[in-house]
């Protein structure tokens, strides 16, 4: 497959994302992957590779299909190598291993994500496995210590100026307040979150699904 028509379904897929049209995102995704192999030279392709794998795992959540998740990010990171990608693929897994009650296999991923990070001085990379293990921590109602990694996270998170996941890291920080019975504390991480998320792009799926999140925070 050429650079051009792997650009092509890549635009396509992205298009359909901002829609909210996701079978029709996994299909172009899926048929990006069918025509090209894992084992290309090409830098591009190897690119087009990772978001279209990336993208699968995260709309299969956003489906409610976790083990479809799962399986695309355990390709990413196989595909991967020791790559900033890796990274992302290895926070991606502890995340949905997380939300699977996998909770040691969450941990053991966010750890690797960490030490790969600090092996290739990746900022962003460190921030979501601090965020990772916050959520993870959350989960096992170990609310101070999911504190602790969440605002290592936030800092990290501030210095890259990644605003999506401030606003992501910012919602975890009022759930984890929340089972702390910290409500004042809870309400402005919300709002927080809710602020940084609606300034963002309207049509950008991940700052539109984390301002709706936001909103039900408090509404509750």
């Amino acid at each position: 497959m050429n650079s051009d028509l792997q650009k092509k379904l890549l635009e396509q897929a992205e298009a359909a994302e901002k829609s909210r049209r996701h079978l029709e995102a996994i299909q172009f995704y899926a048929e990006l992957l069918e025509q090209t192999s894992a084992k290309s030279d090409e830098e591009t392709t190897r690119e087009a590779r990772w978001t279209a794998l990336r993208e699968k795992g995260r709309i299969f959540t956003l489906l409610g299909e976790p083990e479809a998740a799962l399986a695309a990010f355990e390709q990413y990171f196989a595909e991967a190598g020791k790559s900033r990608h890796a990274v992302d693929a290895l926070v991606a897994i502890g995340n949905q291993c997380a939300y699977m009650n996998l909770t040691d296999r969450a941990i053991e991923a966010h750890r690797d994500a960490l030490r790969l990070a600090e092996n290739l001085n990746y900022t962003t990379g460190k921030a979501m496995a601090f965020g990772g293990m916050g959520l993870v921590y959350s989960f096992l109602d170990r609310s101070t210590d999911a504190l602790t990694y969440l605002r290592k996270s936030l800092q990290l998170l501030e210095q890259v100026d990644d605003e999506n996941e401030q606003a992501r890291c910012w919602n975890r920080i009022g759930v984890a307040h929340v089972h702390l019975g910290e409500l004042d504390k809870a309400v402005e991480a919300f709002q927080s979150a809710y602020r940084i998320a609606s300034e963002r792009d309207q049509f950008e799926p991940v700052a539109l699904e984390t301002a709706i999140i936001s909103l039900n925070n408090l509404g509750e």
